[in-house]
């Protein structure tokens, strides 16, 4: 059962000058996030329309995919991801809090991230998604 808000910060954020992820055409923008999950919170499905590098440095990151996977992340851990055709769900299934470090690399105008509606009922997560780092 959900308990209380995540609380997500920006560290950084700037603009770059680098090789542009594909399908991006003008300067890069970069968000540096520290973002905190408490346990059972979820971020809902969603998409990142730029490029998503993380760092989990406490707890697990547990991802479920649009294709049905499931990715864990433990404390220690890095994971990428990106674009409309990585539709997913974060989790913290844990009892610890899920600590993590989240940069983005999007077009100056581009969202953080984009919600879709639920791909499945979820029995297991039946509170409201929590939104995090949008």
């Amino acid at each position: 059962m959900f308990r209380e808000q995540p609380v997500s910060e920006t560290m950084a954020e700037g603009g770059i000058v680098l090789p542009l992820p594909p399908g991006m055409t003008d300067a890069a923008h970069v968000v540096v996030h520290r973002t905190t999950m408490p346990p059972g919170a979820r971020t809902g499905w969603h998409y990142h329309p730029g490029t998503l590098v993380g760092v989990v440095t406490g707890g697990t990151l547990t991802h479920y995919w649009a294709d049905g996977h499931i990715s864990r992340h433990p404390a220690g851990t890095s994971f990428i991801t990106g674009g409309p055709g990585h539709i997913h769900d974060g989790r913290n299934e844990g009892d610890d809090p899920l600590v993590m470090l989240l940069t983005y690399i999007n077009s100056a105008d581009a969202r953080l991230a984009v919600d879709v509606q639920p791909l499945f009922p979820d029995p297991l997560f039946p509170d409201p998604v929590v939104r995090v780092g949008r």
